[in-house]
């Protein structure tokens, strides 16, 4: 998705060729626009072997599968607001076990971005359907449904679970090769 006016004055923009990009300029301003990632955060949620995965109720991923997240506002923690997705979507409080890994994304319509993934556990709460998500249910590993294979984002289930521990610096890498990790 592609700007059209400054952020900072609202004039239009113009773009060209700048430090080797196709980048807006502000005919008003001369303020150039830098194109910024999406960055959403995820909880991975897993009890007595099972992974927590729910079904998205909006589009664009609508009627997929997919672990409690969603996109990280600007002033946010992405820890927090993984934490704050899992209760809006599912209505289960949770407490945060760190960062299992980061992953780049190009399938959003909105553009491309980071996808944070936290180990969590459950604190409180009842889960139950949202608003925002539908069927909230833990699958054995055999038993993930195929479309979230499709489009997953998250490793460490697939390896044996909380025995193995995330690097202290997680590896950043693309959905299209954690697919290829989690489920050869």
């Amino acid at each position: 998705m592609r700007a059209n006016f400054c952020l900072v004055c609202g004039s239009r923009l113009n773009y060209e060729e700048i430090d080797g990009r196709e980048r807006g300029r502000c005919v008003g301003c001369n303020r150039i626009h830098y194109d910024q990632l999406i960055v959403g955060a995820g909880a991975l949620i897993e009890l007595n072997g099972r992974l927590l995965l729910l079904r998205r109720v909006f589009e664009p991923f609508k009627h997929h599968w997919g672990l409690p997240g969603g996109h990280v506002e600007a002033d946010e923690d992405p820890q927090l607001a993984a934490i704050r997705e899992a209760q809006e979507e599912i209505a289960l409080s949770l407490k945060s076990n760190g960062l299992v890994d980061a992953y780049f994304f190009d399938d959003h319509p909105k553009g491309c971005g980071v996808f944070l993934v936290y180990r969590c556990e459950i604190v409180g709460g009842v889960m139950s359907e949202t608003a925002e998500a539908e069927t909230p249910t833990f699958f054995v590993r055999s038993e993930i449904p195929r479309n979230w294979r499709e489009g997953a984002t998250v490793r460490q289930f697939s390896r044996g679970s909380a025995r193995h521990e995330h690097a202290a610096t997680p590896r950043f890498r693309s959905r299209r090769a954690f697919k290829r990790e989690v489920f050869l």
